[in-house]
């Protein structure tokens, strides 16, 4: 009796395909604007935190959500200071060498009850 011949093919397609499967579901979160909204349901928090490290705030929301804020240039180091804004708390970049820094951006992202990005938003901090 003859054994089933070995087809490489299929099983290359296959692993091909699981790769392909595996880079579009384990994509990381982009820190640019352009490349947020197809992220939308796809970006975690949790790759966030992998990518960029841990937000500089994070707020829990009663419904599970979550907000949090993360700067716009990751490789630069920040104290960050909260104050209130038109009712919405805000939080302004303060570089540690100089009293403040004005036009830094960060971003404000706010992520379902299972750490799903749902929105995401690009601040300033003010003059």
């Amino acid at each position: 009796m003859k054994a089933p011949a070995f087809n490489s093919g299929s099983i290359l397609t296959s692993l091909i395909l699981l790769l392909l499967f595996c880079l579009q579901g384990c994509s990381s979160c982009p820190m640019e604007e352009t490349n947020w909204n197809s992220q939308i349901g796809k970006c975690s928090f949790d790759d966030m935190v992998g990518d960029y490290g841990q937000p500089w705030r994070d707020q829990i929301q009663p419904d599970g959500s979550r907000i949090a804020v993360w700067p716009a240039v990751r490789e630069q180091k920040w104290e960050w200071r909260a104050h209130t804004h038109h009712k919405e708390l805000e939080i302004e970049p303060v570089h540690l060498d100089k009293p403040k820094v004005n036009y830094d951006a960060y971003y404000h992202l706010t992520f379902d009850s299972h750490g799903l990005l749902k929105r995401w938003e690009k601040h300033y901090s003010y003059p």
